[in-house]
């Protein structure tokens, strides 16, 4: 599920969606991200960012300071492509109208879209499910690129970074071209 705080209805899913300052679209580093989440150390830095979260008190220094360390750690030079450490963040499975909280780690590449290639989005829910889906329709440059990437990628992850969290990351199940999609 995406989590898009004070967003109401399609039109503004669509404006956070076009939003280039504040969407991206990564590949997910999977070797990278499952060493960074089973590394204890991490786990309890990953509860900390919790803590913080449900206190409110997480300021965006203390959150780059436990990536730093997280990062060090786990020997990453997130200056190098396919590096980048992010927070994911969830909703608890078992409450879904609560607050997104930090839930892992992951490491993901450079921006391979952005909300300049989203021509419209609506959300809705899923009819086979409790959850919503994202349906959306891709610029022609974008449709370009999101038929090739999802060509070359089935199976990897690509995730969803609105500002400076990782809010989805589904798996590309298939090629998606014809600039048309949905997130499930």
């Amino acid at each position: 599920a995406v989590d898009m705080p004070g967003v109401g209805n399609s039109g503004e899913v669509l404006s956070k969606i076009k939003d280039n300052v504040t969407v991206e679209y990564r590949l997910v580093n999977e070797e990278a991200t499952s060493a960074v989440n089973a590394n204890d150390e991490n786990k309890n830095a990953r509860r900390q960012l919790r803590r913080l979260a449900a206190e409110g008190k997480a300021s965006d220094f203390e959150i780059e300071d436990i990536l730093l360390d997280v990062a060090a750690r786990s020997s990453l030079d997130t200056n190098a492509p396919g590096q980048k450490l992010m927070i994911r963040w969830e909703r608890p499975q078992n409450n879904r109208q609560a607050k997104a909280r930090p839930y892992s780690f992951s490491v993901v590449g450079p921006p391979v879209m952005d909300g300049d290639d989203m021509r419209s989005a609506n959300s809705s829910l899923n009819p086979n499910s409790a959850w919503y889906l994202i349906s959306f329709a891709l610029t022609e440059e974008g449709s370009a690129t999101f038929c090739n990437l999802t060509s070359e990628f089935i199976g990897r992850r690509m995730a969803i970074v609105w500002a400076d969290r990782v809010v989805s990351d589904p798996q590309i199940q298939g090629a998606i071209c014809g600039g048309n999609g949905q997130i499930t």
